[in-house]
């Protein structure tokens, strides 16, 4: 027979299901041994991980509202989700597989406090001065920004390289044109893609001297 819970030395394993009425503290020196904590076991040997429920009563009925979930590959790799509840549904709303982490949802930097454009809101970043976003890498590599379709992941570019004093702003698809757009996003020069030219409005050649054409 096996014990429900064990105390040996400053631990306590619970063995199989417990119930506890209050709150349950952890607490120690953590020195350089950091074994202070909780641990979830798992000994079922079909690789199935451990996980932590947040639970709560709702019209008497009790219900998980969020889950912590821990499932190993192997010895060497493992997956890891967050899951929370939308429309009544409990689902991933973060995943970290190895050390790639994926969101379900919209994501927000720096606060909520503004109102992003409904258009493009996936991904906010707010600040309340300057704000924005780097791209660091070595000096001989090209640092910058991809958009992508259905049909092609790699369509308009934006990217610097250090080493070759380049910047690059273009389109990798054939057949497509690049606008500049001014206020009211009015089309001020159109580049298409037989690398022409051609200017919504006057153009004006400022000189010191003379000027060519």
């Amino acid at each position: 027979a096996y014990e429900d819970l064990v105390l040996y030395g400053d631990n306590v394993k619970v063995m199989c299901s417990a119930t506890f009425t209050d709150e349950i503290k952890l607490s120690g020196d953590i020195g350089t041994t950091r074994a202070t904590g909780l641990t979830l076991y798992n000994s079922n040997s079909g690789g199935y991980g451990s996980a932590l429920n947040f639970n709560a009563y709702s019209s008497s009925t009790e219900t998980v509202s969020a889950r912590l979930y821990s499932e190993p590959n192997d010895a060497n790799t493992s997956d890891f989700s967050i899951k929370t509840r939308s429309g009544g549904t409990l689902a991933n709303s973060m995943s970290i597989a190895g050390r790639n982490t994926t969101f379900a949802g919209d994501v927000r930097i720096g606060g909520t406090s503004l109102t992003p454009s409904g258009d493009k809101d996936q991904l906010v970043v707010e600040s309340t001065s300057h704000g924005g976003m780097s791209a660091l890498g070595p000096d001989a590599s090209e640092q910058g920004f991809f958009t992508g379709h259905a049909s092609s992941n790699r369509v308009g570019e934006f990217h610097t390289r250090y080493d070759t004093n380049a910047m690059t702003i273009g389109s990798a698809k054939s057949g497509m044109s690049m606008i500049l757009m001014t206020g009211a996003r009015a089309t001020a020069l159109t580049l298409d893609s037989s690398q022409n030219a051609t200017f919504a409005g006057d153009v004006t050649i400022e000189s010191d001297s003379h000027a060519w054409i």
